[in-house]
C-alpha cells in the first residue's frame, strides 16, 4: 500500500469515527465512509460498522486495516452534516485529499453545543409537548422550567464521568421531586401533564429510532444494540420516576400527590 492509499483510510476511518461519535447511524457513516474512499480513487474499500467501533481495509490486506474504537460523545448533527457535505464535494472534485483532510480538522473543531443551547431548546421542547398532551398556559411553562433544570442536571453529571443510564435515572428522579414541589405551590395545576412534558427530552426516542432504522437497511447487529440502549434508557427513566413517586408520597403523608 503507497503512502496515499494510506492517508485515505486514514482519513475515511476518522470520517467514519466522528460521524458515529456525533450520533449518525451506523449505515450512514458506512454509506459516506465508501463514499469517500471510492471518490478519492482507492480500491478494494472495505469496512464494518458497528455502534461503537469500525474495522475498515484496503485491497483486503490485513496488513493495511483498522480497528477503531468510538466514544459515545451525545448527538452533534452539525458536524454530521458538515462530514456529508464533504463527501458531496469531494464526489464533485472540489476537495482533493488534502482538502478533506484540513476540511475534518475543521469539522473537529466544530464547538460542542454549549449547555445554555440545550437547557433552552429541551425547555422550548417541553413546553410545546405539554401544549400537546392538553396543557395549559401555567402547566406548559412549568413543564419548560422542570425540564431547562433536569437537562442542566443531566449535563453536569454526565461531564463527572457518570454512567448515562445512572444520569437519566437520578435526572427523572429530580424531576418528580421538582414537579411535587410545583403542586404544592400550585395546587390548582395539572402536574401530571408538567411532569410528562418534561419527561419527554429524557425519553429514548433518538435510539429506538435508529435502531429501527438499522433494522430496515439490514443491519440486524446494530439495530438490536440500539434497542438494547433504549430499553435501558426508558428502564432507568422509569425507575427513577418511580422511586421519586414513592418517597415523595411517603414524605407527603399520604397527603398529596399525583392522584
Amino acid at each position: 500500500m503507497d503512502k496515499r492509499d494510506s492517508e485515505i483510510l486514514q482519513l475515511t476511518v476518522d470520517a467514519g469515527i466522528l460521524l458515529l461519535s456525533s450520533g449518525a447511524e451506523t449505515f450512514r457513516a458506512q454509506q459516506t465512509m465508501v463514499y469517500i474512499a471510492k471518490n478519492l480513487g482507492a480500491e478494494g474499500f472495505e469496512a464494518y460498522v458497528l455502534t461503537n467501533g469500525i474495522i475498515a481495509s484496503l485491497k483486503g490486506d490485513s496488513a493495511h486495516a483498522q480497528v477503531r474504537h468510538s466514544p459515545r460523545n451525545g448527538m452533534h448533527m452539525g458536524r454530521v452534516e458538515a462530514i456529508n457535505e464533504m463527501s458531496r464535494e469531494i464526489a464533485n472534485g472540489v476537495l482533493d485529499l488534502e482538502g478533506a483532510r484540513a476540511r475534518l480538522e475543521q469539522i473537529r473543531a466544530m464547538p460542542d453545543i454549549g449547555v445554555e443551547d440545550q437547557v433552552i431548546a429541551c425547555a422550548a421542547g417541553s413546553v410545546c409537548f405539554g401544549y400537546l398532551f392538553g396543557g395549559g398556559v401555567l402547566e406548559c411553562m412549568m413543564a419548560g422550567v422542570v425540564a431547562g433544570m433536569v437537562q442542566f442536571m443531566m449535563v453536569m453529571l454526565t461531564r463527572t464521568g457518570m454512567n448515562r443510564i445512572f444520569a437519566r435515572l437520578a435526572s427523572a428522579a429530580m424531576l418528580v421531586c421538582a414537579v411535587s414541589l410545583v403542586e404544592v405551590a400550585y395546587p390548582w395545576l395539572d402536574v401530571e401533564i408538567t411532569a410528562i412534558g418534561a419527561l419527554m427530552p429524557l425519553t429514548p426516542g433518538v435510539a429506538l429510532t435508529m435502531g429501527i432504522r438499522d433494522y430496515v437497511s439490514g443491519d440486524y447487529l446494530a439495530g438490536t444494540i440500539r434497542l438494547i440502549d433504549a430499553i435501558f434508557a426508558a428502564g432507568s427513566v422509569a425507575i427513577g420516576v418511580g422511586a421519586a413517586l414513592g418517597f415523595v408520597n411517603l414524605l407527603g403523608g399520604g397527603i398529596v400527590l399525583w392522584n
